[in-house]
């Protein structure tokens, strides 16, 4: 034991060190460990920024390449036509250099006599010229200031929400050094003196910058992009024949022929006359929903767009209207400066179409008018395509005068002294016009929208030619017991809206009256197989109220009660709006010849009944040629042809005698403007039942890149006025645009000699154009074209076809190649680039 505790005592000092020892090694190991893992850490933080410095590199390389691809395409189209015009002109100078080529003694045939040459001078032209303007575009890009300037950094950065907020995130950033060209020996030639070298390709290297911290790190990728690709390089062969570098007139798009005025949304007049000179306007239109996709058809007819005459206040605010965000009012202060003074009231507003049509899937209606400042649209040489032609209620003293007129729901006239007239009134030397309502209705459910005319308050409709009606119109203060829908009158064309219906109103709280004395309550129902002379007569009319008649109904094929069941003598008198809309025991014919007969035997010469129709606001006349040769006025049956009664002229004409065709001739007529419509409607629909859907089904954009349906590429030449070397100009706005008399979105614009700009405006948002403008040209938007007073448009085929001639761009914005050379019976075309690259990377990698 002793020996034990001397021991311990002798080893005292050697085990503290042995401790100390162990703990110096574990706290080694432990610091190891920890500077291994922050290293770890650093490296994969430099790995990181150093992959986002590439990533930068990368977009700046790749943006170069799309870059160079649309503006070498541009630049070959460019060529093509240059290079065609100055061959045609050293020909007509007659330059030495074709003397053995060509035979120009006859000017109006020149004779190709060297084919193989002429092909080879051509080539050679087109050469030169593509590798001068790509020089040219090459030097202004890198020019101080320049897109591809190498002092200039492009940064890059995304947003993400944090928070419930917005955070701006960096990543970057690159610039360009660009690698100056390097020309061939190839030394091209213009008929001319210039000349220009080969350029094969050229090298662009973009590096990618990431700062992190103290940190800087840079990464580069050097890019090479040759020229001339195979397809460009099959220049065209040359035929028999030169003449001029020329439009493809027959092969431009549909939205490039004859449409001066052309809207996804609405067209509006305020405060002033739109003067359309040529040229057709067209607009889908703004139609009200119920939930975004239905049609909500008890809409106040304010809610509906179109073509607006004029402006109320509440429209003015209406966002629906607007662009579904922001209402016309705020667009307006948003885009033109200073216009937040400016008096968002009421205002009235017209439309002069001289040469051409108004097409809409909306109304084409006056919104506010008064007798100092009345508001107009003449439409009177082309025709009308709308859903509703319409006066509000607020359109007093308005005045509308058209020609041919196809609705797919009514005409209306909602205020006062308001006049429409169709056709032109002008005594002998009056010019027939046409109303067709093509919506006859479902009589399996309801005739909830059908086509008809209604004249309301103190104001006048006139026709001068033909009328096709198919639809009825509703006595909506009224509803039917059995399924509380509105009454419908079996009347096509009605002055006032529901007073007729107190003609025919049977109360319940007093003892039905005799016909004689109230007879509207006695229905006579005309049974057209007895008609043995074209006129309804006495004995062809059953009175369904008469028990005695009953073997007449059945025999007639009317059955508005079991066959079984005999009629009881007091059975309850049925009136002409009995019924469910969904189940009528009456169709349209059959209360239009209920009608017309109520009107013949007991209400024409009752004072006391004919104030409720004053059919004689209503005037309907044709001209027919007499034996003499002269044209005579007939009023004595309605030219065309309707389903429901019309109440004009101091008389009621029915369906069976009271118009000179028949159901058949409706039906052809219906047909054929169906089609019409439809064509005429070709920018927003592909059948005709897609007219009378709440919305566009086809889009006017692509975007350039996806395969999205469209005419118009957006991708092109965006936000920059393009203005060619004639003057004229096309604009391919991202927002709204502001058209003034001198002036595109502040872009000062030549004026033709006629004080007009000339041009083509696309605008993804809307156009508003201001008092005094004067335009030749297109206007085209996704949005709204507002017109802030009076102005002057007109559609100028020399205008866009000097303009796709000149400024290729201008053609590609609606993905058509404009130009042609035409040469003998054949052409040589610009080739076509969709979805064909007009580059070759030939080296693209990372710079160590």
């Amino acid at each position: 034991m002793s020996k034990i505790r001397g021991f311990i005592k002798k080893s005292n000092g050697s085990t503290l060190a042995m401790v100390l020892f162990l703990v110096f090694v574990l706290s080694a190991t432990a610091l190891a460990v920890m500077a291994l893992a922050g290293s770890e850490l650093v490296m994969s933080t430099v790995t990181s920024d150093r992959s986002k410095a590439l990533f930068a590199a990368q977009a700046g390389a790749e943006k170069v390449a799309q870059k160079l691809d649309i503006e070498v395409g541009r630049i070959q189209d460019s060529a093509r036509v240059t290079s065609s015009e100055v061959i045609k002109k050293a020909i007509e100078d007659k330059l030495p250099v074709f003397d053995d080529i060509v035979d120009t003694t006859d000017p109006n045939n020149i004779k190709v006599l060297n084919e193989k040459e002429l092909n080879t001078i051509y080539e050679t032209e087109y050469k030169c010229q593509f590798f001068k303007m790509l020089s040219e575009w090459i030097e202004k890009q890198t020019a101080a200031g320049g897109e591809w300037d190498g002092t200039t950094p492009h940064s890059m950065q995304h947003v993400v929400s944090k928070d419930g907020k917005d955070v701006t995130i960096n990543d970057g950033s690159y610039i360009y050094s660009i690698m100056p060209p390097d020309p061939t020996s190839n030394i091209y030639s213009k008929v001319g003196s210039l000349q220009a070298n080969e350029i094969s390709s050229i090298t662009v290297k973009a590096t990618g910058e990431y700062k992190s911290g103290k940190h800087n790190y840079k990464r580069t990728i050097s890019a090479e992009f040759s020229f001339l690709t195979e397809s460009a390089k099959e220049i065209p062969i040359i035929y028999s024949k030169l003449t001029k570098v020329k439009v493809n007139k027959d092969n431009k798009p549909d939205i490039l022929k004859n449409m001066a005025v052309v809207a996804r949304k609405n067209i509006v007049s305020v405060n002033g006359n739109v003067n359309i000179e040529k040229g057709d306007a067209i607009c889908f239109g703004t139609i009200p929903t119920v939930n975004g996709t239905d049609i909500n058809y008890n809409a106040d007819g304010y809610k509906y767009g179109g073509f607006m005459a004029g402006i109320t206040k509440d429209t003015w605010k209406d966002i629906s209207l607007g662009n579904g965000i922001k209402s016309l009012k705020d667009s307006i202060i948003g885009t033109i400066p200073g216009m937040d003074d400016y008096d968002y009231t009421n205002f009235p507003g017209s439309f002069n179409i001289q040469e051409g049509s108004a097409i809409t899937a909306a109304y084409i209606h006056t919104l506010y008018s008064n007798s100092s400042s009345p508001s107009k649209i003449n439409i009177q040489k082309g025709d009308v395509f709308a859903r509703s032609v319409k006066i509000e209620n607020k359109a007093h003293s308005s005045e509308v005068n058209l020609k041919n007129v196809f609705l797919t729901d009514d005409l209306r006239i909602d205020s006062n002294n308001s006049t429409v007239n169709i056709g032109k009134w002008e005594g002998e030397k009056a010019g027939e016009g046409m109303l067709v309502g093509l919506n006859p209705g479902d009589s399996a459910s309801g005739y909830d929208n059908s086509s008809a005319v209604i004249v309301s308050g103190d104001s006048n409709l006139n026709i001068n030619g033909s009328l096709y009606m198919g639809g009825t119109t509703y006595f909506n203060e009224y509803t039917n017991i059995t399924d509380s829908k509105m009454y419908f009158s079996g009347i096509s064309v009605l002055k006032s809206g529901s007073l007729p219906a107190e003609a025919f109103r049977m109360w319940d709280d007093i003892e039905i009256p005799s016909k004689d004395v109230y007879p509207g309550n006695v229905f006579y129902l005309f049974d057209k197989y007895r008609d043995t002379n074209g006129v309804p007569d006495a004995e062809e009319y059953i009175n369904v109220n008469d028990p005695t008649e009953e073997d007449k109904l059945v025999s007639a094929g009317f059955n508005y009660k079991a066959k079984n069941e005999s009629q009881p003598a007091d059975s309850t008198t049925v009136q002409m709006m009995m019924g469910s809309q969904k189940k009528p025991l009456f169709d349209i014919l059959d209360r239009a010849m209920h009608f017309k007969w109520i009107w013949d035997n007991f209400w024409k010469d009752d004072v006391g009944y004919y104030s409720y129709l004053n059919s004689g606001d209503i005037k309907i006349e044709h001209y027919e040629k007499a034996d003499d040769g002269n044209f005579v006025k007939n009023t004595a049956k309605v030219k065309g042809w309707c389903y429901g009664a019309v109440a004009a002229n101091d008389t009621v004409y029915g369906p069976y005698g009271g118009f000179t065709e028949d159901s058949d001739q409706y039906s052809i007529q219906k047909g054929m403007k169906s089609v019409s419509y439809r064509n005429n409607m070709s920018l927003f629909v592909n059948e005709f039942g897609e007219v009378m859907g709440s919305k566009p089904v086809k889009s006017l954009t692509t975007d350039g890149v996806t395969k999205t349906a469209g005419l118009i590429n957006k991708a092109v030449r965006q936000d920059k006025t393009v203005i060619s070397k004639s003057g004229t100009f096309f604009l391919n706005s991202s927002s709204n645009v502001v058209l003034s008399n001198s002036q595109v979105n502040g872009v000062h614009i030549s004026k033709d000699d006629d004080g007009y700009l000339q041009g083509i405006i696309f605008s993804a948002g809307d156009i508003y154009v201001e008092a005094g403008t004067k335009f030749k040209g297109i206007l085209i938007a996704e949005g709204n074209i507002v017109f802030l007073g009076g102005a002057d448009i007109a559609y100028d085929e020399n205008t866009v076809d000097i303009l796709l001639s000149e400024e290729p761009d201008a053609g590609r914005l609606f993905n058509y190649n404009a130009s042609e050379i035409v040469l003998s019976n054949s052409s040589i075309k610009t080739i076509k680039k969709p979805n064909v690259k007009n580059i070759k990377i030939t080296s693209w990698k990372e710079e160590k």
